[in-house]
């Protein structure tokens, strides 16, 4: 029993460790595609 429920702890951690993962890994990827894109805009103006 106590080990079935360390199971789904870990399922769980892991789990939340992969969507935090996967979130700070998407505002990664907009904040370099911002500052990439506005210092296109600045040099074109």
């Amino acid at each position: 029993m106590l080990n079935a429920i360390g199971d789904l702890f870990g399922v769980a951690i892991l789990a939340t460790f992969k969507v935090i993962m996967g979130l700070s890994f998407v505002t990664l990827i907009s904040w370099l595609a911002n500052s990439y894109w506005a210092e296109i805009i600045e040099f074109s103006i």
